[in-house]
């Protein structure tokens, strides 16, 4: 019968070794790629992160500005109706017991409506300007974030 002979211990070192650096580098390459997938993720979702704040500060714009615009159109209208149905001495008749004739209470009414609607408005105005500035100061605040993150990588 034949006997095994064993090969020299440095050969069995070696494939170890080769071993050991084929399965550790491919561990390190899986890392690696996990890592850049990671990052990769995190820019994207701070991308669309981002395009949603833009487009929600544009439909707080619009908002703003369709306020604006149709406070400016009250106004006008306010004034054309001033021009159109008052002189001078009948202004105070809203005031006086000659409101509750036809043509004073109809004129007045409008009037008045007028004024409470540009009122109105000016109220949300003032609640949606706020709102704005909390988007901001959101904006500002992932600005922050988004520096914090690139000196840290």
């Amino acid at each position: 019968m034949e006997t095994a002979t064993r090969p020299p211990s440095w050969k069995i070192l070696l494939a170890f070794a080769i071993i050991y650096f084929v399965w550790g580098s491919t561990f390190l390459a899986i890392r690696e790629d996990r890592t850049a997938r990671e990052e990769e993720r995190k820019v994207r979702q701070f991308y669309s992160q981002g395009l949603v704040f833009k487009n929600q500060v544009k439909v707080q714009k619009g908002k703003i500005v369709d306020i604006q615009n149709h406070m400016t159109s009250l106004k006008n209208r306010f004034a054309s109706w001033s021009v159109r149905y008052a002189q001078d001495s009948e202004a105070q008749a809203c005031w006086t017991s000659a409101y509750y004739t036809t043509y004073y209470r109809d004129w007045c009414d409008r009037g008045r409506n007028l004024k409470a609607q540009y009122e109105q408005l000016q109220r949300q105005l003032a609640q949606e300007r706020p709102s704005s500035n909390k988007c901001r100061r959101k904006s500002a605040a992932q600005a922050m974030a988004t520096a914090s993150m690139t000196q840290i990588s």
